[in-house]
């Protein structure tokens, strides 16, 4: 089993490295020219932008754990938040597999009722996730004819692939949306709770995600409002904060400063966010550079600039994650997580 994680592991590496070099193969000299010309007075802005996320998302993950009956100091939900990011770096699952880090600590912190803080990380992430789903549908529809020129690197793809790929993303999109309406709607309606109630029976891996997913929406029942503000505040303070980050980049890269430009870096870092969750991707590093280079070319950016913007943003969020290693070994064992009255 171990041989198998380390296998993995390398796989990954192998994998992102190889679409690097791709990227970086493809534009030669001019990527280089492009580096050296490189405005550097735009890395500190985008890094504070980056930690401005990682701040924003421990007090979602602190906030959401005190409505669930945890107390939990915002310093400890910080701390364990970066050694999360530092880890997505080697625990497979790509950047979901900080949770799993943030799972085994919540374990080991929680004083009692484990299983409830447990769903505090399920229910932190799918909240995070509505806030990058309902803006990014609402820009895949808004930009449909711009997606219908995208072209990946190394990858000949024409418009029925290009056509079914936005309808695979749009469709994603729109269940991730509802996915939180739908579980409060089924405990109202009573077809849709008894269909829930069906997958949920079983040993099957989809039946023991539904009895987590619902066990955490009970956790959380009638906090609707509650639930959608941090949702907006995750597309506001986490997600959006990304594309200004990308976008300062290109500016720096040599791009003029425009709104199409800006809305260029908007829907490259959305769906590039997409792309960074596939597990085959350490921390997202290779999906997101593909995915968010190939969308700045569609909208007319220079590829050595598209792609030198895109990969010091990747290097930015790197230098973000290796910060979580101070983290783990300075802080580590501060705070708890104790079960408060509700």
């Amino acid at each position: 089993m171990k041989f198998k994680k380390i296998l993995w592991f390398c796989a990954r590496i192998v994998i992102a490295g190889s679409i690097l070099f791709i990227l970086i193969r493809r534009s030669g000299d001019g990527l280089v020219r492009t580096f050296e010309a490189f405005d550097c007075r735009y890395l500190a802005p985008a890094f504070l932008l980056y930690l401005g996320e990682q701040a924003f998302g421990a007090a979602r993950w602190r906030s959401l754990a005190n409505a669930a009956g945890f107390r939990m100091p915002y310093r400890a939900a910080l701390s364990l938040w970066m050694q999360a990011n530092f880890f997505s770096l080697v625990i497979p699952g790509g950047s979901i597999g900080g949770d799993v880090y943030k799972a085994a600590a919540v374990t080991t912190l929680a004083k009692s009722n484990r299983a409830d803080a447990l769903l505090t990380i399920l229910m932190d992430r799918i909240v995070g996730m509505i806030g990058l789903f309902a803006p990014l549908l609402v820009l895949t529809g808004s930009f449909i004819p711009v997606l219908m020129k995208v072209q990946i690197p190394g990858l000949p793809i024409d418009d029925f692939m290009r056509a079914a790929g936005i309808i695979l993303l749009m469709a994603g999109c729109l269940a991730g949306t509802a996915m939180l309406p739908l579980f409060a709607a089924a405990g109202r309606i009573k077809a849709l709770g008894d269909f829930w109630r069906h997958l949920g029976t079983g040993e099957g891996r989809l039946s023991k995600l539904v009895q987590k997913i619902t066990s955490a929406v009970l956790v959380y029942r009638n906090r609707g409002k509650f639930l959608a503000a941090w949702a907006l505040g995750s597309a506001l303070f986490v997600h959006l904060p990304t594309a200004v980050a990308l976008y300062l980049l290109l500016l720096g890269a040599g791009a003029d400063a425009s709104l199409s430009r800006f809305m260029a870096a908007l829907l490259a870092a959305f769906l590039g966010s997409i792309a960074g969750l596939i597990p085959i991707f350490p921390s997202g590093v290779g999906g997101r550079d593909l995915a968010a280079i190939s969308v700045l070319a569609a909208f007319g950016i220079s590829a050595e600039t598209a792609k030198a913007g895109q990969l010091v943003l990747t290097a930015v969020i790197l230098a973000s994650n290796l910060l979580g290693c101070i983290f783990f070994f300075g802080f580590r064992r501060r705070g708890v997580m104790e079960r408060t009255s509700l």
